[in-house]
């Protein structure tokens, strides 16, 4: 059978959210077609899935497996998963927080988006200069590329706007409007080992590097 929510190496390229709709309707991924950025699997492919019928064919396939394998059976599972085209990793239960954190503020918290073209020659300099200041006397080029990055700028940028527009750094309250005095921002940065991280940087307004 085709397997349209794959991979070439058999891998399903989904959201997290898309994941645990999907193991809560016991869906396989493998067969929802993906509509997000790059084909990748969002939530609402896998609703449309369930709309269209596409539920009901797989649940028949899920009556037919057999029961789940014990404890003591985990690494033969693992094996096997590998084995079917896919293979499964535990996430830490700091990485099911941020991906739940992120799940909640982007269903709770109104978003706009907003695009603007800006000039950053004269922050590219400085960024030029002050990296110069900073970096080692390394000619190794990744010693160099450590230092003040232009989400620093921005991040920096964001913070000083909230304190100008203060009504920009409040949340609802159900029956109030909670103005917060400091900026905590949450930046989410993906490391070289492909991991997402979602860092709190506290006081932002005050920081002066």
């Amino acid at each position: 059978a085709k397997t349209i929510g794959a991979n070439k190496d058999g891998s399903v390229f989904a959201s997290p959210f898309a994941r645990k709709l999907a193991q809560e309707k016991s869906i396989n991924l493998q067969l929802v077609q993906g509509t997000g950025p790059n084909g990748r699997i969002v939530a609402e492919d896998v609703e449309k899935f369930i709309k269209e019928g596409g539920a009901k064919v797989d649940a028949k396939k899920e009556q037919a497996k057999p029961a789940a394998p014990t404890k003591a059976a985990k690494k033969e599972k693992e094996v096997s998963a590998r084995a079917g085209g896919y293979n499964e990793q535990q996430v830490s239960e700091l990485r099911t927080e941020y991906a739940r954190r992120m799940v909640e503020s982007k269903s709770t918290i109104p978003h706009y988006y907003l695009t603007i073209e800006v000039d950053l020659n004269e922050i590219l300099k400085l960024r030029e200069k002050l990296n110069d200041m900073l970096a080692p006397k390394s000619k190794d080029a990744k010693d160099k590329s450590r230092g003040i990055t232009i989400n620093d700028f921005i991040i920096k940028a964001a913070a000083l706007a909230c304190k100008k527009r203060p009504e920009t750094n409040s949340v609802w309250m159900e029956k109030s409007i909670r103005q917060y005095e400091t900026v905590d921002i949450n930046v989410a940065i993906n490391t070289d080992a492909g991991v997402l991280v979602a860092p709190i940087l506290y006081n932002v307004e005050q920081k002066q590097k």
